[in-house]
């Protein structure tokens, strides 16, 4: 009977174990991402182009790295070839208007899925133009010196 009883308890247990390892999939983690340039606090000025330098990871390769300016979609960057598990993205933006802006970026994964944003603050200033105010020197006019006297000795 004890016998009975452990074979049909490893049967069982079996039976559980094989259905829990059936369709199970190992979930992989999300990628990763953050802001190296340019730093939060940053200061540019109206009309200034500006490079967002991001790194994002992920172990099942990175699809795009999406670039959001104030919370609105503004560059979308994708790897030159396949799909690396860290990829170093480079988008530029130009600054339109005075204010406090919000730079965000997101990674995507080949699978779908997103990273946390990862976001700074950068302030932009009016356009400082340069101005230009002429300093005059003084010069001494130059001394005129009467050249050779001529005389008319014509005899007629």
């Amino acid at each position: 009977m004890v016998k009975a009883n452990r074979v049909v308890l490893l049967v069982f247990t079996t039976l559980i174990l094989a259905g829990l390892s059936c369709g199970t999939k190992i979930e992989q983690a999300h990628p990763s991402i953050t802001i190296n340039l340019p730093s939060s606090g940053s200061t540019l000025q109206v009309g200034e182009t500006i490079e967002i330098v991001s790194t994002a990871s992920g172990a099942a390769g990175i699809a795009q790295v999406e670039l959001f300016v104030n919370s609105q979609f503004a560059n979308l960057a994708t790897p030159p070839q396949g799909n690396p598990t860290t990829f170093a993205a480079i988008q530029t933006w130009r600054a339109g208007a005075e204010g406090n802006i919000r730079i965000t970026v997101i990674a995507q994964d080949v699978d779908g899925k997103e990273s946390e944003p990862a976001s700074i603050e950068l302030v932009v200033v009016s356009k400082v133009e340069a101005t230009v105010t002429p300093t005059l020197t003084p010069q001494t006019p130059p001394t005129e010196t009467a050249a050779e006297s001529c005389t008319f000795d014509a005899k007629i």
